[in-house]
């Protein structure tokens, strides 16, 4: 059985980028097969005997980046079938003194909900924070928007109930309940 696996994490950020160019491919051959380019590649410009070339280049990425996605998300769901809940379990302390809770490892339950977070220091409520990959040294460039996705069972789905409310409608948080 899968506790914590950062192969789901990580097929969601591949999907996320797949979906990306997808989107990409696809607004580029709309733009282009309307007829609404300019310059070099508009009717009579220099380049606009490429116009069919693109098109075709087009749809065989379209198709292929449609393929990656439905085989990515094959193999997400295949993973995330055996998967756990993603949370630590926590001991709190019983002592009267001030001792911090004790990590008891990771949560066994199967998930019932998966919680989605799409990281862009904007709208996700992280203030920038999220694409800085080393606070010590910042760098010119953020790093890219990335997703964030965890798998919570009945007991730790409570502790996101903020976090879902303060996003609600937001594209950047998505909470949905696994069958």
């Amino acid at each position: 059985m899968i506790t914590i696996n950062h192969d789901t994490q990580a097929i969601a950020r591949r999907l996320g980028r797949l979906q990306a160019s997808l989107r990409h491919w696809q607004r580029g051959r709309d733009l282009v097969a309307s007829g609404g380019v300019y310059g070099e590649y508009a009717p009579g410009g220099r380049l606009a005997s490429a116009v069919p070339e693109y098109l075709a280049r087009a749809e065989v990425e379209i198709t292929r980046l449609g393929e990656q996605i439905v085989q990515w998300r094959a193999e997400l769901a295949a993973l995330e079938a055996n998967a756990t809940c993603t949370c630590r379990v926590t001991i709190p302390s019983i002592n009267a003194e001030f001792v911090p809770e004790q990590d008891g490892g990771p949560c066994t339950r199967p998930p019932v909900a998966r919680l989605t977070i799409r990281h862009d220091g904007t709208s996700c409520g992280c203030n920038g924070l999220c694409l800085v990959t080393d606070p010590d040294q910042p760098d010119d460039q953020p790093a890219d928007p990335w997703t964030e996705v965890i798998l919570l069972c009945a007991n730790h789905a409570h502790e996101y109930q903020p976090l879902i409310t303060g996003h609600a409608g937001s594209p950047a948080v998505t909470y949905e309940e696994l069958a």
